[in-house]
């Protein structure tokens, strides 16, 4: 885990009481982060202004400030600068915003300044240079007891994910819950309460991103409250040679740490089932999409189908390669199919397991 240094506040505070009187400010604020998330090499370093005044010098890609009180009522016009600007007037990126009393808000920057220069992304999104502004932010926990993460997906080049944290002990993924359901590039989720937890797993659709599923992080521990965010490149050689993919975590006090990759059972050992075993089916009973989260022992084709209360398949999921470890996953979409009971049977490598699902309507 590589720490990244926090974003200086004092330039931010000075800039912004320079933006109304003090009083007024006092009485009206907001709370807002920013968070330098875009990996185009050429904004490795960049200036932020408002209104005109500089706020931030020398950004860093992969750095974040914490929270800072800034002018509620007042209309922004928050712009991007090269991190050599001298002034606004070289701002070659702009948004407007006018924030709300109490409102906690983050400003994460993503993308890259000239698109076609860059690997397009595989859901088709635009890459384009983007400020994405998070309006339901938490700087706090809501139970003290919980710690509470979202998450924002700020890779251009990677596809649609899940993300999830989970717990490892001796190598193995000991439950978990889902942060974010088929999150796609610029998306970004409200907060989720969590128990303790320390490694975030991340997993598409078919199990073939070319980097490991499980990323450690600082546990997760009652209080903390904290963003998980895509970034970087997942093949650089086809983005100007910017930065690797690795996922970051940034708290509240601005802190932002570069997260390692972690081996989760790759290995037989206690605690890892011998074979096959579904280890949920969620939601069940579904109206639309049926989640299987599964262990493997060994390597093997993977293959889903649904039958009815005759017998008959009515729905299958084409063999896929899995790799040997805890916790993976196939998506059904079980949006088609009547209300009523049905079987789920999971097979690999001539091993079965078998669960009752419901279809709700």
């Amino acid at each position: 885990m590589r720490f990244a240094s926090r974003l200086s506040s004092l330039g931010l505070l000075s800039a912004l009481s320079l933006l109304i009187p003090w009083t007024a400010q006092a009485q009206f604020t907001a709370r807002v982060q920013a968070i330098h998330n875009a990996p185009d090499p050429s904004v490795a370093v960049v200036d932020l202004y408002a209104n005109g005044i500089l706020l931030l010098d020398d950004v860093a890609f992969r750095t974040a400030s914490p929270y800072l009180d800034a002018p509620a009522f007042i209309p922004l016009e928050i712009g991007v600068a090269p991190g050599t600007s001298t002034s606004a007037a070289e701002v070659f990126y702009t948004f407007s915003i006018t924030l709300q009393p109490n409102q906690t808000v983050q400003f994460i920057a993503v993308g890259v300044r000239e698109p076609g220069d860059f690997a397009p992304n595989p859901d088709g999104l635009s890459t384009a240079l983007n400020v994405l502004v998070n309006d339901d932010a938490r700087e706090t926990t809501a139970d003290p007891t919980m710690a509470e993460v979202n998450v924002v997906h700020g890779s251009p080049d990677a596809p649609t994910v899940d993300v999830g944290a989970t717990v490892i002990l001796t190598g193995e993924a000991r439950g978990g819950v889902l942060l974010a359901d088929e999150i796609a590039y610029t998306g970004l989720t409200s907060s989720v309460a969590i128990e303790p937890h320390n490694v975030i797993f991340i997993e598409d659709e078919f199990n073939s991103l070319p980097f490991g599923s499980y990323w450690a992080t600082p546990e997760l521990g009652p209080g903390v409250v904290a963003t998980v965010l895509l970034s970087g490149f997942l093949d650089p050689t086809q983005n100007q040679d910017g930065p690797s993919f690795s996922p970051m975590i940034v708290l509240s006090d601005g802190a932002a740490m570069v997260l390692d990759p972690v081996v989760v059972a790759v290995e037989h050992h206690e605690g890892l089932p011998g074979a096959l075993a579904i280890r949920s089916i969620s939601p069940n009973p579904s109206a639309s999409t049926v989640r299987i989260i599964f262990d493997l022992a060994e390597q093997a084709d993977v293959t889903a189908e649904v039958f009815d209360a005759l017998g008959r398949q009515v729905l299958t999921v084409a063999p896929q390669a899995r790799p040997v470890g805890a916790g993976q996953h196939i998506r059904l979409d079980t949006a088609e199919l009547p209300a009523g009971a049905y079987v789920l049977r999971l097979t690999a490598d001539g091993q079965t397991q078998s669960r009752r699902i419901a279809v709700v309507k």
